[in-house]
């Protein structure tokens, strides 16, 4: 009869082993979903930080431009609105122009 009591021993051992195994895991589940949620929430801050601040500088670079555009074109009308009309030079540049492709 040793026997059965060394192997009720050994299976209540196992059985013990095998609640720590499960005890092991869970906490290393816990562990790890805390760990990505930690790592994910990092990653959503740092993302919107620079998010924000890329599209800040898209902003600012966009009215720059804007502005840019904005003066160019009055520049150019003020350059049109400057120029003389000559009707005469410009009959004959387009008969000139149309003697070319006749």
């Amino acid at each position: 009869m040793p026997s059965r009591e060394i192997l009720d021993r050994l299976f209540t051992v196992e059985k013990e082993a095998q609640g720590l195994v499960d005890a092991a895991r869970t906490e290393a589940d816990r562990r790890i979903a805390a760990a990505e949620l930690a790592a994910d929430s990092a990653f959503q801050k740092i993302h919107g930080e620079r998010l924000a601040g890329l599209e800040l500088r898209r902003t600012e670079r966009r009215r720059a431009v804007d502005e840019e555009f904005a003066a160019a074109l009055r520049d150019y009308r003020a350059a049109l609105e400057a120029a003389a009309e000559d009707p005469a030079a410009f009959a004959a540049l387009f008969d000139e122009f149309a003697a070319r492709e006749a």
